[in-house]
């Protein structure tokens, strides 16, 4: 795309000064470069109505200027910056940037450059090229007419004649055969429900349309929005293969947990190794029916208040509530609750209650000789367990629990607990 002679890699100096403006990445990953083309194709064919042809002779341009990498940014031996698929050059790259902040999209991104490809080519400055990619025969040397022609005019880089006859060549021998042929139609994926905003409790139904009866399989795959880099995190997306023969898929929300969601399908023939994707549709799911799970983790006291987490069993949302002092009368009150046993052997019991809001711990106590005695004490509030060992196998034993406080130096204990009656094995 530059009328510069050599376009010059950026050095370590230039680097840091251009930091701040714009971030470079190393080239993708083979897979994700394939995912990365098909996305392409489908966008120029979908989305811009050309042919297999014209679209692939935009690929093998876009294949010499950025190697399909999106994030590269280089600078011309003129000191102007080029950026990229297409590697627009100085107020183009601009112009860029500017429509991207106006869609309030990356200008790096995939979906930045091409919705700004669509526009410069609607423009009358470079109608007259888009004019012609729409001409070009869908055959192999419509691809290398339209590779050329691109190059030639769009791209229009040093030598571009020889240029042009190299990418026309690439095109018809390396992307019309990997794309040219393709026998999948273009797929067209929707939501069934109206309102895509949904709550974790219900359902959501994607369909889409048919790529024709050259298609195995449809592959619906969702990706959920990073709330820290606002990206989507398409290497950790939820995969869907669904058979040929079906054109929906429907998918329980609570699979997906809460955020915002960005779907697609893929139809694929793996005998020709060919793929064609789908527009993206965006959902959100919520939780608007929280089933909080409370854990008290700093226990109050009659002088400082304490803290508890609530956990939505659902969306695992996280809430952390202040939980308020209390006088030593409402403590002395209280009355520890469903005490129970948890396991019984020979000579061993182990009890178990309900936590007791406001304790420091707790006292176990064992009918023996006719008295009560203490025989466990447990520091730990958030402990509601406790064995008793030393005990006669097939023998009947008694027991409560009080919960106790200890503030300034004195200890106060709550009401005793519903004696529990328990026969060791």
């Amino acid at each position: 795309m530059k009328k510069a002679l050599t376009k010059v890699l950026l050095t370590a100096f230039t680097l840091v000064i251009l930091a701040a403006i714009v971030p470079l990445s190393a080239n993708a990953s083979s897979s994700n470069k394939n995912e990365l083309k098909t996305e392409i194709f489908s966008y120029l064919t979908d989305e811009m109505n050309l042919n297999s042809a014209a679209a692939c002779g935009v690929m093998a341009n876009i294949d010499e200027e950025s190697d399909f990498n999106p994030r590269l940014v280089i600078t011309d031996t003129n000191g102007l910056l080029s950026g990229g698929l297409c590697q627009w050059n100085g107020g183009r790259f601009s112009r860029l940037r500017a429509h991207c902040r106006q869609k309030d999209i990356s200008y790096l991104s995939v979906e930045g450059q091409l919705s700004y490809l669509k526009k410069e080519l609607s423009s009358k400055t470079y109608g007259y090229i888009y004019d012609y990619l729409k001409s070009v025969p869908d055959t192999a040397k419509g691809a290398y007419d339209a590779a050329y022609y691109w190059c030639y005019y769009f791209e229009i880089p040093a030598n571009r004649a020889s240029k042009a006859v190299s990418r026309g060549n690439a095109a018809k021998g390396k992307y019309w055969k990997a794309y040219g042929n393709k026998k999948l139609s273009a797929v067209k994926l929707s939501i069934a429900e109206k309102d895509t905003s949904i709550d974790i409790d219900d359902s959501l139904s994607f369909k889409w349309t048919s790529a024709g009866k050259d298609a195995d399989k449809y592959v619906l795959c969702i990706a959920k929005k990073s709330k820290k880099t606002g990206n989507w995190a398409w290497n950790k997306a939820k995969v869907y293969t669904v058979s040929a023969d079906s054109l929906s898929k429907k998918i329980k929300a609570e699979k997906l947990t809460t955020g915002e969601y960005k779907a697609y399908v893929r139809a694929e023939n793996e005998a020709t190794d060919t793929n064609r994707k789908s527009n993206y549709v965006y959902f959100t799911v919520n939780c608007e029916t929280h089933e909080f799970k409370e854990t008290l983790t700093k226990q109050p006291t009659s002088v400082e208040k304490g803290r508890r987490t609530l956990i939505c069993t659902q969306c695992g949302k996280e809430t952390k509530e202040a939980v308020a002092t209390f006088t030593i009368k409402d403590f002395t009150a209280k009355k520890i609750a469903k005490l129970r046993t948890s396991k019984t052997a020979k000579n061993a019991v182990t009890l178990k209650w309900k936590q007791l809001e406001w304790a420091t711990g707790y006292y176990v106590y064992m009918k023996k000789d006719g008295e009560w005695t203490r025989v466990r004490t447990v520091k730990d509030f958030e402990q509601v367990t406790a064995t008793v060992k030393g005990l006669r196998s097939g023998r009947k034993y008694k027991f409560y629990v009080q919960g106790y406080y200890k503030h300034g130096g004195k200890t106060y204990r709550t009401e005793k607990s519903d004696v529990l009656t328990v026969r060791t094995k």
